[in-house]
């Protein structure tokens, strides 16, 4: 489905190209992608969509969500693009769909590589050895839990 003309914030229509304004910020640190990308992540409060599946019938401008510094994906996105816009980056917001651990960077899932170097290292043999492999961690003894136990043991 296109997202056209939701309710603003105020419940008037409006046309969601207008709705996105290039906004440049008097901050020389956000002119750069990443840099403005991780304001908006740390800045504005996600909040989860009632109905992830439905387009939302309001949405707010990019000043609101400033002043609220909370809103949605699609408040998010229509911020950040506003700030891309503002700074010269040929910026656009796609809405998609996403399965519920992507959407909330749910990694417990994922597999985990324990001494992945070395067992790659293993799996060239001797006709290519990887000599970049991630080292095991060493265990971490701690002196004064050591002197602790020996202390008891005295004791």
């Amino acid at each position: 489905p296109l997202l056209l003309c939701p309710l603003n914030e105020a419940g008037i229509p409006k046309f969601i190209c207008t709705t996105m304004r290039p906004t440049q910020l008097p901050y020389k640190q956000l002119y750069e992608y990443d840099k403005c990308a991780a304001f908006v992540a740390d800045y504005i409060t996600y909040e989860v969509l009632e109905l992830p599946t439905v387009l939302p019938r309001h949405m707010a401008s990019p000043t609101r969500t400033l002043e609220w510094q909370a809103g949605d994906c699609f408040d998010m996105s229509v911020l950040l693009c506003s700030l891309l816009l503002g700074i010269g980056y040929d910026a656009y917001v796609v809405s998609g769909y996403a399965h519920k651990r992507t959407t909330r960077c749910d990694q417990t899932d994922a597999d985990v590589a324990v001494d992945g170097g070395a067992a790659a290292a293993e799996a060239l043999g001797d006709a290519g050895v990887n000599k970049y492999f991630v080292s095991r961690r060493p265990k971490l003894e701690s002196k004064f839990e050591k002197e602790q136990q020996e202390e008891a043991i005295v004791a």
